[in-house]
């Protein structure tokens, strides 16, 4: 991929510890001794303001991956504890706990850190999402979240969607949606338990990344488009 897909993990509803706190969601802990900042962002969700937490620790990607296999070991609620994919040089470790879906995103820094981010995702609110714009998606599937996000030049949209078709089914139906519309194809790749797929036309660009996760199947759909909100 051209860029490394940051937005894997930002489009999900993302919130410092004390803003989690108060809504109930059970706690994300950074690694041990990790350096965490609140990152600032010109973005929304569902039109609310939100922000996202990023660390920086001196361990290696498999250490921080370990300590949440452990920390995440036992099964809730029917899920399994935890489930990982990686995404180029990003590895993604997940987990649903309650009504939230817990996620961190991990890759190597410098100077043998590891650099990542942690996210937060209160589905309770899903039912009550309403986007201004819309995405493409199979039938009978829920648009659990919508993000906005405004950068000189460009303006984006990014979307969170659930159904219980498998990943192939969903890959496939990305891949006729866009192609039958005159989008170029950049990626079209397989990944353990998803896959990943990109498009461009005339400047706009539409990211994709399917993946299986508990029971049901999950789209990150991002689209970029030149210009501002």
């Amino acid at each position: 991929m051209a860029n490394p897909i940051h937005w894997l993990l930002l489009p999900i509803l993302v919130l410092s510890s004390t803003l989690a706190g108060a809504f109930g969601a059970p706690e994300l802990p950074p690694p041990p001794d990790a350096t965490v900042e609140i990152v600032a962002s010109s973005a929304s969700m569902n039109g609310i303001p939100i922000t996202t937490r990023k660390f920086s620790v001196e361990m290696d990607i498999e250490e921080v991956l370990e300590f949440y296999r452990k920390l995440w070991h036992k099964p809730v609620d029917g899920h399994p504890g935890y489930t990982e994919a990686s995404i180029n040089e990003w590895q993604i470790v997940s987990r649903i706990e309650g009504d939230y879906l817990l996620t961190v995103q991990v890759a190597n820094g410098q100077y043998g850190h590891s650099t990542g981010y942690l996210a937060i995702s209160d589905y309770r609110k899903r039912a009550r999402v309403v986007s201004s714009t819309k995405f493409p998606q199979m039938r009978e599937s829920i648009l659990v979240n919508d993000l906005g996000s405004s950068d000189p030049g460009k303006k984006a949209k990014t979307f969170l969607i659930r159904n219980e078709f498998s990943t192939s089914s969903n890959a496939t139906y990305y891949r006729d949606h866009y192609m039958h519309r005159g989008w170029d194809v950049a990626i079209d790749q397989s990944l353990k338990g998803g896959h990943v797929l990109s498009f461009r036309r005339s400047g706009e660009t539409v990211d994709i990344v399917v993946q299986h996760f508990g029971e049901g199947t999950y789209i990150v759909g991002n689209t970029v488009k030149p210009g501002l909100f």
